[in-house]
């Protein structure tokens, strides 16, 4: 018996001894390996057990890794089936996977489950507190033209904006004026000079997004802020907090270890 004739027999017996077909990534990988091996005959088999009427939505990213297994073994009818049941029921808290399933709706065709799953205002729903991919859903939404979204979307992320996170503010204000959200990347680059330093000490020709350094090593606001008076903002960055925790030397350095009785 040829290699993947056993491997069709091994997968074909998993499947009888009950494959759960509510998990989306057991359902997507099982139908991957039947398509390695063009197991054709388990394929049907698998799919005469419906699991795009039986998957769990919560786990949004498997429900997209199954879509496309679907999508990929000629499915239209699964693939049709489980899309209306994740556009209207799917969880729409990571942005990054609502980016998906928009993004995969659009590449087959769905223009109606576009619209259902925009409807639902996923804008306000994802999460943007952490800032992690919150950015990563607003290309998507100009793409498909939903500009109210965009707006909703860029509206709080420059209102959670981490202001702390030197390299996050960065990133937010490139994604936003990507998106051709120039009033928001502006308003961030407002809110970032009033977080660190004030309008007379803001050097023009510093850059707008402070970082640790530039290139050439030149001292840029984040470092200015101890000697602007803003000590305390200072170690809102990066991981001051703890390597600056006794203090800063004049040259910058995080100060040496001590205690009170060292005061004495």
């Amino acid at each position: 018996m040829a290699a993947t004739d056993e491997l069709a027999v091994l997968l074909a017996r998993d499947l009888r001894l009950g494959a759960d077909i509510s998990n989306p990534v057991e359902v997507a990988e099982l139908l991957r390996a039947f398509k390695a091996v063009e197991a054709e005959g388990q394929i049907v088999s698998l799919l005469a057990r419906n699991p795009a009427g039986n998957i769990k939505l919560d786990n949004l990213f498997g429900v997209i890794s199954c879509l496309e297994a679907l999508k990929k073994c000629g499915a239209d009818d699964q693939v049709r089936k489980l899309s209306v049941r994740a556009a209207a029921d799917a969880p729409l808290g990571e942005a990054h996977n609502v980016g998906l399933l928009l993004d995969f709706l659009s590449r087959v065709g769905m223009a109606d489950q576009v619209a259902v799953l925009l409807a639902r205002d996923p804008a306000r729903q994802v999460v943007v507190n952490l800032h992690r991919s919150a950015d990563s859903l607003l290309p998507t939404l100009h793409e498909l033209g939903a500009g109210e979204q965009v707006t909703a979307l860029a509206d709080r992320i420059v209102a959670n904006a981490p202001f702390g996170q030197p390299d996050t503010i960065a990133r937010l204000s490139e994604a936003l004026l990507a998106v051709d959200a120039d009033g928001h990347a502006e308003e961030l680059e407002r809110r970032l000079k009033a977080t660190y330093l004030s309008d007379e000490e803001w050097d023009p020709a510093d850059p707008v997004i402070p970082r640790a350094s530039d290139e050439a090593g030149d001292v840029i606001p984040v470092d200015r802020l101890p000697a602007a008076g803003h000590f305390d903002r200072f170690l809102e960055a990066d991981d001051h907090a703890t390597r600056f925790r006794f203090g800063r030397e004049p040259d910058g350095t995080p100060a040496e270890p001590w205690t009170w009785d060292d005061l004495v």
